[in-house]
Formats: structure tokens, sequence, C-alpha cells
């Protein structure tokens, strides 16, 4: 009888305490977590930030003790509009790696790259903060030369100069003439070399132009697009070949992505409009958004790849025509030589 009653007695307690405790509360965990990235650029060059194009990409790791695949992997565009701050989106809470990466809309090589290490996506919002940092020097260097024979350099000098363009916008010009030197080849030529150190990267317009000593006066010109890439030397090679005819300008590393050609009217005279068009492959041709013409090596037009001109004076005269195109490293040279004849 005693040992009935001491059980019923356990069985009693036991009940009671189980009523005083609390029913265990379900821990809840968010399944996503919206994402805000920002980008810190103070490590970067000032004139680098204006034209920097960033993407970004997100690699997963382990959720819940579970490898995570397949999400924002692959690297993706993103529109700043000039903020330092962006929304990504939701990603599924875990522990993910974080890298940007930022290409110079001026030369379209990768100048700038970060990572934010492992974070822990467990809240409904989070922001990841990732600093940017130069992936190469902001510099290069530009060799120039140019052969002339001595005939035609006299009564004449060699005006050299650079242009900076960014997605057709060209900046001001630099007369780096006092740059080059000359030296007698001892065979009736002469060359006329320089090197130019310390040029940001990117793409610019070159020129060279043989001017009239006491006029001033360009008596024919050249012009080229070059690419200026960081901790590398870009050398131009010209040859001057005559008094109304100039050679061919060459680049190593030319930039020619957007192949097109010149059309010209044919009996082009003086005092005459001249119909120039740039025509391309349809491909090609969707691909530019402004166009940079130039007459022996002076600016004429940097708009559309139609241009009217109305030449001066009579003779052979250099037309270069450099398609910009909207995409990064879009770029191409096209020449022509025109015969004006004298007007009536």
């Amino acid at each position: 009888m005693k040992r009935a009653l001491l059980i019923t007695a356990a069985l009693l307690l036991i009940l009671i305490c189980s009523c005083n405790v609390e029913p265990e509360q379900t821990a809840t965990k968010e399944t996503f977590c919206g994402v805000t990235l920002s980008i810190a650029t103070k490590t970067l060059e000032a004139s680098d930030t204006r034209s920097i194009k960033y993407s970004y990409r997100a690699v997963p790791t382990w959720h819940q003790g579970t490898a995570i695949t397949g999400e924002r992997t692959n690297w993706t565009d993103l529109d700043l509009n000039g903020e330092s701050e962006i929304y990504l989106g939701t990603f599924t809470c875990g522990t993910w790696q974080f890298y940007i990466r930022g290409i110079s809309s001026n030369s379209g090589l990768t100048v700038c790259e970060g990572s934010s290490g492992n974070v822990t996506l467990s809240k409904n919002e989070e922001n990841v903060g990732i600093a940017a940092r130069s992936t190469t020097s902001a510099y290069g260097s530009v060799k120039i030369e140019v052969r002339s024979r001595k005939l035609a350099m006299e009564g004449t000098y060699l005006k050299c100069t650079f242009r900076s363009v960014v997605e057709g916008i060209l900046g001001d010009e630099t007369d780096v003439s006092e740059s080059i030197t000359s030296a007698d080849l001892g065979n009736g030529s002469v060359l006329h070399s320089g090197l130019l150190d310390g040029m940001a990267q990117g793409i610019y317009l070159f020129t060279m132009q043989v001017c009239n000593s006491e006029t001033d006066d360009v008596v024919f010109g050249e012009a080229i697009s070059i690419l200026v890439a960081g901790d590398e030397i870009v050398t131009i090679k010209g040859e001057i070949l005559g008094s109304g005819t100039v050679g061919a300008v060459f680049v190593i590393d030319a930039l020619t992505t957007l192949d097109g050609e010149i059309m010209a009217d044919e009996d082009a005279r003086t005092g005459v409009p001249v119909t120039l068009v740039w025509t391309a492959d349809q491909n090609i041709f969707e691909k530019a958004v402004s166009w940079v013409w130039t007459i022996d090596g002076n600016v004429k037009e940097t708009s559309s790849p139609t241009f009217t001109w109305i030449p001066e004076d009579a003779g052979d005269h250099s037309v270069t025509c450099v398609a910009v195109g909207s995409k990064t490293g879009e770029v191409g040279n096209s020449h022509i030589t025109v015969r004006v004849l004298q007007g009536d």
C-alpha cells in the first residue's frame, strides 16, 4: 500500500512540475537577407574614379552546414550613377564572399579590384563594404619615332600633340613637341624621337603635323588614336615622305576593334563642299556612338559619321576618322588621302 502511495505521489509531482514549464519557443531564422554594397575608392587616383565601370560577383560558401552553389557567381555590371552604394537584392542567408572589379572606360583595362572576405548573412538587411584597390600602375609611356628626308623638312618644323578621348569627348590639347629631338642619320634622313613618361592610361588622339617655320601654317599632318596602358610603352612610328604626303603612321597594339572605311566625293575642289562618310559592317556600325574627324591633324568634327568639309587649299589632304563605341575598348582608326584640285 505504501509503495502504491509513493508511486502516486511521484507521478503527481512530475505532473505539477511539467505544468510550470513554459512551452519551448521555436527559433526562427531569416531565409533571405537584403544586401547593400558600399565601395570605397580612397586608394585610387582621383582621375581614375571618374571613368571606372564596376561589376561584382558573390560566391556562397556554407548555409546551415550545406554548400550553396549557382547564385550570383558570374560578374554582373553595377549601375552606380556616381554613387558609392547600391542595393544588390536578396541573398540566401549563410556565408558569402563578395568581389568587385573596376574597368576603365578610357582604356578597357581592369584597373582595380577588391573583396569582402567571409560575410555571414543572417539579418533582414546587411551592408557589405569593399575597398577598391588599384591593380596596375595608372601611367604608361609613349615612344615616338618619325623619320623624314632632309629636303622634306627644309623650312618646316614638326609638331606633335595629344588629346585624351573619354567616351567620345576630347580633352585639352597637350603639345609635346619640345620632347621630340632630331638626329641626323647621315644618309639624307633625320630621326625625330622622344619618350613621354607618366601618361595616364587611356585612349588618346595623337597628331603629327609639319608646319611652316615662318607662318606656322600646317603643310600636312596625320592623326591616329592610341591606347596607353599602365607600365607599358606604346611605340608610334611614322615616316614623312615628301612635301605633300605623309607616310602611314602605325601603332603597336593599335586599336582596331571598330574597323571601318571613309568614303569621299570624287573630284574634290577648293571652295566646294566635300562629303565624307564613315562606313562599316552593320554589326560594327551599331556599336559606334561618336566620331572624331581630323583633316591634316586638325580636329574638325566630334559627333557624326558624316562630315562636310570645304577645302581651302589644293593638294593631298590626310583625313582620319576615329570611331568610339559605347563599351570599353571599342575604338578604331580609318584613314584616307583626299586629292583636292583648284576650284574655278
